[in-house]
């Protein structure tokens, strides 16, 4: 096997059990792909910079979140709203652990947020100031 076909089939996404203590459940954590990472980090950007963090966190936790049998997402997009609904620290900190997983660092999201001022693309997708 040469080196390219080496890094082309090497599993390279990281995953974690986490327990989730406030709802009774242990999931699995993986990390983002290039894509879904680029995805997410371009669909958050606000048009003034910001971050959404009201989409990005449940969109971390959609996307990162899988039934540690299955390896099969647990959530869907139709899920945001729900989850945006439960506990700010629970969903905080699993948005946090994805970002880990997946390299997701300051300077990333800083970067995400320099581009988003520099080519407004689209308008805010929530009218709350803290979003």
């Amino acid at each position: 096997m040469d080196i390219r076909e080496k890094i082309l089939n090497a599993s390279d996404i990281k995953e974690e059990l986490e327990e989730i203590e406030e709802w009774g459940v242990t999931v699995l954590l993986r990390g983002l792909t290039g894509k879904e990472r680029a995805r997410l980090l371009n669909e958050s950007a606000k048009v003034d910079g910001s971050v959404n963090l009201e989409k990005m966190y449940p969109d971390l936790v959609i996307m990162g979140a899988r039934d540690p049998e299955t390896k099969q997402p647990i959530f869907s997009p139709a899920d945001r709203e729900v989850l945006n609904e439960k506990a700010g620290g629970v969903l905080e900190h699993l948005a946090q652990r994805v970002m880990e997983l997946s390299a997701i660092t300051k300077k990333a999201r800083d970067a995400a947020e320099k581009n988003s001022s520099s080519t407004p693309s689209e308008e805010p997708t929530s009218s709350s100031p803290n979003a």
